[in-house]
């Protein structure tokens, strides 16, 4: 996936999945960005989704960093970008669960996540809690440790949090026989 996007393997790669729009909180990314950006220079960042925010974003990366973001818009493929990147960093300002962030866990990804979005979707190891009131600094420093992350298998733990799509299709399909008999 790096040679399709054109990212070198020794570049840095920080990603994150969500809508343009305010909840996403995409200004705190884009500061938290520029600060790992400052002191490791072979970092990238690559933004999937699309959104009426989506120029303004583009607009401040290119002015704070001096780099044209990867905007990869909406795609059908994201299990596959998330083995380009290096860190998930997902700064919601509230979320209803935060599925991006289970997914970038399944794919074996260190989770940088702000302490606003709910507790049930830290399901691994790999997810780590950050409070949005904390300096943009301390969250870049948190970024920058998990760089040289082997990725691990959790499927173990996707499984034990019940957030496993196979065992989530067997309950819909006895929901649904269940409410045809009756």
């Amino acid at each position: 996936m790096r040679d399709e996007l054109k990212i070198s393997k020794s570049d840095f790669v920080i990603g994150h999945v969500g809508r343009f729009n305010p909840p996403k909180n995409h200004p705190f990314l884009i500061d938290v960005f520029k600060s790992v950006h400052d002191k490791n220079r072979n970092s990238k960042l690559l933004l999937v989704g699309t959104g009426n925010g989506q120029s303004n974003i583009r607009e401040k990366l290119i002015i704070l960093v001096y780099q044209i973001p990867c905007f990869l818009g909406n795609r059908g493929d994201v299990n596959r970008i998330l083995q380009a990147m290096d860190v998930f960093l997902f700064p919601s300002l509230y979320e209803g669960l935060g599925i991006a962030a289970l997914e970038a866990q399944a794919a074996g990804l260190p989770c940088i996540i702000s302490d606003s979005v709910p507790s049930e979707c830290r399901v691994t190891d790999l997810a780590e809690s950050l409070d949005l009131n904390l300096p943009i600094d301390e969250w870049a420093d948190v970024v920058l440790e998990k760089q040289g992350t082997i990725r691990k298998n959790t499927i173990d733990d996707i499984k034990k949090s019940g957030f496993d799509v196979k065992q989530k299709v067997v309950k819909l399909e006895e929901f649904y026989f269940n409410s045809v008999e009756e």
